[in-house]
């Protein structure tokens, strides 16, 4: 498996009042300086594709996708926002099974996101244990469980979560991302984690290289001890 990050890591669209923007050239930057190769589109990024590409070749970036959010709740937009994207990404548990159940294997695939399959309340082993062959990409963030306790018994919105840090450091939360990355393993994913943590109280640079060095660390073979006999 290979490791990306996320604009969302220094720059949430969701919240973006609780930090002040990192600009897109110093946004590459930073992604270099945490040790990512691969990266996603962002609205501030260029949307002239010789532009962007000039961009990330130079810093030794690739480019991978990027997140379309669709309003759907208002009739009077479906239609427009349908058309923003090929694909919807539903988060609770149920909704997935519903849209993988409903839809061909051999033409849909899935975009795992063990965070917000968490927060929407849904179990994400128990998930990739039914549709594991059908991830064909993955955000993987961690899950604060006392601020999700928390966030349902006093109503938080998702926005009020990201500004109070539900997403913690790979490792920190509620969310066993070692059997998540062994799960990946036994069906037999060898694409892209990215990592988003989307909000922290410290300093994003530092936290995207601290979760990389997690994941790789987990990715690393364990050398395997030699017996005398």
């Amino acid at each position: 498996m290979k490791l990306a990050t996320a604009p969302v890591n220094w720059n949430s669209p969701d919240v973006p009042e609780y930090r002040a923007y990192t600009p897109y050239s110093q946004l590459l930057e930073e992604m270099v300086a945490a040790g990512y190769s691969a990266t996603e589109w962002s609205s501030i990024m260029p949307k002239e594709p010789e532009v962007l590409a000039d961009d990330l070749r130079v810093r030794g970036l690739r480019m991978l996708g990027g997140f379309v959010g669709l309003e759907l709740r208002n009739p009077a937009k479906r239609e427009e926002e349908v058309k923003k994207g090929v694909e919807i990404g539903v988060e609770a548990e149920a909704e997935t099974c519903r849209l993988l159940d409903a839809t061909d294997a051999a033409l849909v695939g899935w975009c795992l996101d063990c965070g917000h399959l968490t927060y929407g309340g849904g179990d994400t082993l128990r998930m990739l244990q039914k549709y594991g062959d059908r991830v064909g990409y993955v955000h993987i963030k961690d899950v604060d469980g006392e601020l999700l306790r928390r966030s349902r018994e006093e109503g938080w919105s998702f926005h009020e979560a990201l500004k109070r840090f539900i997403f913690p450091r790979l490792g920190e939360g509620m969310v066993n991302i070692p059997a998540v990355v062994r799960a990946l393993k036994d069906h037999r994913y060898d694409s892209w984690l990215v990592v988003e943590q989307n909000t922290t109280p410290l300093n994003p640079t530092t936290i995207a290289r601290e979760n990389r060095l997690y994941l790789k660390a987990l990715l690393e073979p364990k050398p395997q001890s030699v017996e005398n006999g």
